[in-house]
């Protein structure tokens, strides 16, 4: 529980905070929502502080199911989108 708080607490920061330098950028905000996804994963914080990510995204336990129900949702979302969108044009 505390620990999937910590995380979703983190991301949603990360993404809000790059999301509005996006924006201030006059980029797409949903660009520095991206960066902020990248910024917490394995390519950044995973680079330079690899104690603090495995500390809070462990590879084992519950939250690794949940990431893998959040990550599948996303998929499936975006497949049902895209054919829609296939059946509109």
């Amino acid at each position: 529980g505390a620990l999937l708080s910590l995380q979703m607490a983190a991301l949603l920061a990360a993404a809000l905070f790059c999301g509005q330098m996006a924006k201030r950028l006059r980029l797409p905000v949903v660009l520095g929502e991206i960066v902020g996804g990248l910024l917490l994963g394995p390519t950044v914080l995973g680079a330079v502080a690899p104690a603090l990510y495995a500390r809070l995204f462990p590879a084992t336990g519950p939250t690794v199911a949940v990431r893998w129900a959040v990550t599948s949702l996303r998929i499936s979302t975006r497949r049902s989108a895209l054919a829609r969108d296939q059946q509109c044009s």
